[in-house]
């Protein structure tokens, strides 16, 4: 009998192993899904959106024109990214003020005192202050989906690199 064969073990090789080792760090195309959250975050501050597009509950005080969640700008600016081989975040830096407050204004709270009946603010006396959630960290769909392309990205040109594919 006569045949050909061909020995695609050799060829799938290289390729395969460049997948692999791609998907045992993940450093680069996290780095960039982390750079695109933070963008579309900080748009998200500056739009006063939530991660699905809702607007966030206004202030009650409509004399006030500021934006909302912004007095000086301290939460805003701490606003950063970080990643790794297998992680891509967004997030507030861990120091200062804005590390303390951001999680209250990022999911709500209701602040009741600690001892007495009364909390004493600079506004009058309150049994109780509840603060709207007004979230500003999360992923949106758009957020995901970027995600997944820029990992899929990643992933073809590794193991396309052999078969004449982006390197």
């Amino acid at each position: 009998m006569s045949s050909v064969s061909i020995n695609l073990f050799d060829q799938l090789t290289p390729a395969l192993q460049r997948a692999i080792d791609a998907v045992g760090d993940l450093s680069a195309p996290m780095a960039e899904i982390s750079v695109d959250w933070l963008e579309s975050t900080r748009s998200r501050f500056n739009q006063q959106v939530d991660p699905l597009g809702v607007p966030w509950k206004p202030r009650r005080d409509t004399e006030n024109t500021k934006p909302l969640l912004v007095d000086r700008g301290d939460l805003r600016n701490q606003l950063d990214n970080e990643s790794g081989p297998d992680f891509a975040e967004v997030g507030v830096q861990a120091t200062g003020g804005p590390a303390i407050y951001a999680h209250v204004h990022n999911e709500g709270a209701t602040i009741r005192p600690k001892s007495g009946r009364a909390l004493r603010t600079p506004f009058g006396v309150f049994a109780q202050i509840v603060i709207p959630k007004r979230q500003f960290i999360g992923a949106s769909d758009g957020d995901q989906a970027n995600a997944v392309q820029i990992l899929t990205e990643h992933l073809q040109q590794a193991f396309n690199a052999d078969a004449g594919g982006a390197q």
